[in-house]
């Protein structure tokens, strides 16, 4: 699963010089809603499937709130890149899994919050990628991404692993990021950055994540939902936001 987010993979974020190590895997079109509307053919892009949820969850560290709300949901290469990380440095947090999750602080945009990988080994996910994909691919891949949930139940789920931490819960519409983002909006139906319990043996690589305008699977098969691109305008698509731990 990004955390100024990232979601269940880190946060904010949510892959940088090598963003789109599978042209295929985050290939897809950004289109504001005038552009839908003057476009034949492309009224299927608010037309979202019923199993994909309408509303989806992000949860993030309360430090990071002020810098989200004031630039949006970013992947976790971007808050690399825009809080000015070293070169060394950055290449540990995207290229390989993150142990422990990562405060990133910055004079003039504040504070943001990269989320531990730690369900997710070198080892093991190397014995589960597609063959042509290296163990640094798919970590830039998931840290090109911004990560949702599908559900309020697994996002409060994750907030509760970080009770330590107080966390916000955010809840944007899934139909105007859809409409914004079209085919950048994708699913997923394993966790991605686990190589645990139930994911352990879930192949990945080139098909995993799925533009959610063609998802054809159950509602309850759904672990993920991604966007493959910065929130920059998060207020057109935030529905709400709640402090959940003090």
């Amino acid at each position: 699963m990004a955390q100024r987010h990232t979601s269940p993979q880190g946060v904010r974020r949510s892959a940088p010089g090598h963003r789109r190590p599978q042209a295929s895997c985050q290939s897809g079109h950004r289109l504001g809603p005038r552009r839908l509307l003057g476009v034949p053919g492309l009224k299927a892009y608010t037309d979202l499937p019923s199993q994909v949820p309408r509303v989806i969850f992000y949860v993030t560290d309360a430090r990071a709130w002020p810098s989200i709300e004031a630039q949006g949901l970013l992947t976790a290469a971007a808050l690399v890149r825009e809080w000015e990380v070293p070169p060394e440095e950055a290449t540990e947090l995207l290229a390989v899994p993150r142990r422990k999750a990562v405060d990133l602080d910055h004079p003039d945009r504040g504070h943001a919050w990269l989320r531990d990988q730690g369900r997710m080994t070198g080892a093991a996910l190397s014995r589960v990628l597609e063959e042509g994909w290296s163990v640094a691919d798919w970590c830039r891949l998931l840290n090109g991404l911004v990560f949702f949930f599908p559900t309020e139940r697994a996002a409060l789920d994750m907030a509760g692993a970080y009770s330590d931490r107080p966390q916000v819960l955010l809840r944007l519409s899934t139909s105007s990021l859809a409409t914004s983002y079209g085919t950048l909006l994708k699913v997923a139906t394993t966790n991605t950055g686990s190589t645990s319990r139930g994911a352990a043996h879930k192949m990945r690589g080139r098909s995993t994540f799925v533009p959610a305008l063609r998802y054809v699977g159950t509602a309850s098969a759904l672990r993920e939902i991604v966007v493959a691109d910065d929130i920059r305008d998060l207020s057109q698509h935030l529905l709400s936001h709640q402090r959940l731990t003090d």
